[in-house]
C-alpha cells in the first residue's frame, strides 16, 4: 500500500487513565497502577496537582506538538511538519494522492515509543496489490498460507474447474470435527445430512456452537485449530465445530479461490441441517475463518440469509477479493467483524493475530479495557479492525 504517515508526537505529559471500570472505582481509587507508552506500569496518584502553567503554554501554542513525516521514500528518517508552514509541507515527500495514516503516542511517550516502529512499518509492507495500478500490474505476489509461510502465486494461474465442480456436486466434501469439553482433543465427526452423526454425538444444542473455517493449504492441523478451539473450550461450555476443506485448499491459490463459494455454501447448508435436526438456533452461532476461509463463512452466513449473529474474519484474504462482491461483507450476519495484521510478510503476523483473538475470547471486556498491555499486544498485530452490525456504513475487507 502506498501510504503516508505522520507520527503525532505530543510535547507534554498528560495523566490519561484507563478509566475505573465501576462506580465503586470511581468513588474510592485515589492511587492506580497505571502503565505507559512501553507497558510499564507507575504509580498514579489521581488527584496530583495539575500543572496549569503547562496546560496553558500548550493551549496558546499548539505549535508545540511536533509531526513526523514518513513515507516509502523515508521509511526511518523523518521529515517535520510545521503547522501554519506551509513550505515544510509542499518540499516534503508528503503525496496528497495516497491515504494518510496519523499516528499518536500515549502517556510518557514519544518518537522513540514502540508504537511508532511497529504500526509504522507495517503500513509500508503489504501482502497484495491495493490500489487499480498495482492489481494490473502485480501477477506473481508471496502470500501465506494458514501457517503464515510464504509461497509464490500466479493470479492467472489456470483453474482447476474439474475439482471445483465435484465439491459443488458433493458438499459432503467438507469435513466437520466436533469439539466440546467432554472431547476437547479427539474430535467427533458430524456429516451433512446424516442425522445420526450429529444425535450421537456430544454436540449440546443449549449451548453455543463456534464454527472455526482455516485459510488456504490449511487442514485440521493448521493452528487456527487448536489456538481458538482452546480458548473458546477454557472460556465458556461451547461446541466447536472445525471445517477441514483441504482437498479444495491444498490446490493453487486461483483454484481454492474460485472454490469458496461452494465450500461456505456447503457450510451453510450442514448448519441448517444442524438447526433443523436438534434446533440450535442461528442466534447461538459464530463463525471464525481465516484467510480464505473468512470468505467462506462469509458465504455460509449468506446461505442461512444473513440469520448467524456473528461472524468474524481473521486476516480476511485480499488478492482477488477486493473487488469481488463475494468477499465477506455486512449482511453475511447480524454482526460481522474483520480484524487484519495488513500482510506483514513474515509468519509472526498471523500466529499472533491468532494469539490475539484467543485472549480476546478468554477476556471479558472490562478486564480487556483495563489491561493496556494487551491493548499494546493489540496493537502490534492490528492496525485495522473493521467492526459493522447491519445498517452501517458498507466496509471493504
Amino acid at each position: 500500500m502506498k501510504t503516508a504517515l505522520i507520527y503525532f508526537l505530543v510535547t507534554t505529559a498528560h495523566f490519561v487513565s484507563a478509566g475505573p471500570v465501576n462506580s465503586e472505582d470511581r468513588v474510592y481509587h485515589r492511587f492506580v497502577k497505571f502503565p505507559d507508552s512501553e507497558g510499564n506500569l507507575h504509580n498514579v496518584d489521581l488527584q496530583a496537582p495539575v500543572d496549569q502553567k503547562l496546560v496553558d503554554e500548550v493551549n496558546r501554542n499548539p505549535a508545540n506538538n511536533l509531526y513526523l513525516l514518513y513515507t516509502r521514500r523515508n521509511p526511518i528518517n523523518p521529515q517535520t511538519l510545521v503547522l501554519y508552514n506551509a513550505a515544510s509541507i509542499t518540499t516534503s515527500n508528503f503525496n496528497p494522492r495516497v491515504p494518510t495514516v496519523v499516528i499518536v503516542h500515549g502517556w510518557l511517550g514519544n518518537q522513540n515509543s514502540d508504537i511508532n516502529p511497529v504500526v509504522r512499518d507495517a503500513h509500508f509492507v503489504s501482502a497484495g496489490p491495493v490500489d487499480t495500478e498495482d492489481r494490473v500490474k502485480q501477477r506473481f505476489i508471496k502470500f501465506p498460507d494458514s501457517e503464515g509461510n510464504l509461497h509464490d502465486v500466479d493470479l492467472q494461474a489456470p483453474v482447476d474447474q474439474k475439482l471445483i465442480d465435484k465439491v459443488n456436486r458433493n458438499p459432503v466434501n467438507n469435513l466437520y470435527l466436533l469439539y466440546t469439553r467432554r472431547n476437547p482433543v479427539n474430535p467427533q465427526i458430524l456429516v451433512l445430512y446424516n442425522a445420526t452423526s450429529i444425535t450421537n454425538s456430544n454436540f449440546n444444542p443449549r449451548v453455543p456452537t463456534v464454527v472455526i473455517v482455516h485459510g488456504w493449504l490449511g487442514n485440521q492441523n493448521s493452528d487456527i485449530n487448536p489456538v481458538v478451539r482452546h480458548a473458546c473450550l477454557n472460556r465458556d461450555d461451547v461446541n466447536v465445530i472445525f471445517v477441514d476443506w483441504r482437498r479444495l485448499a491444498s490446490s493453487n491459490y486461483i483454484t481454492a479461490t474460485n472454490g469458496v463459494p461452494a465450500v461456505g455454501r456447503a457450510l451453510g447448508q450442514f448448519l441448517a441441517f444442524v438447526n433443523l435436526i436438534n434446533g440450535v438456533p442461528f442466534s447461538q452461532m459464530h463463525l471464525v475463518g481465516f484467510c480464505l476461509g473468512a470468505h467462506i463463512v462469509g458465504y455460509a452466513g449468506r446461505e442461512l440469509e444473513g440469520r448467524i449473529v456473528r461472524i468474524t474474519g481473521l486476516n480476511p484474504a485480499g488478492p482477488l477479493w477486493n473487488q469481488n462482491s463475494g468477499r465477506l461483507n455486512p449482511n453475511d450476519a447480524i454482526y460481522v467483524e474483520a480484524i487484519h495484521t495488513n500482510g506483514v510478510m513474515t509468519n509472526l503476523g498471523d500466529t499472533l493475530l491468532l494469539q490475539l483473538f484467543a485472549i480476546l475470547l478468554d477476556m471479558n471486556a472490562q478486564t480487556l479495557a483495563f489491561t493496556h498491555g494487551i491493548g499494546a499486544f493489540a496493537l502490534n498485530l492490528t492496525w485495522a479492525t473493521m467492526i459493522w452490525e447491519k445498517g452501517d456504513l458498507e466496509g471493504s475487507v
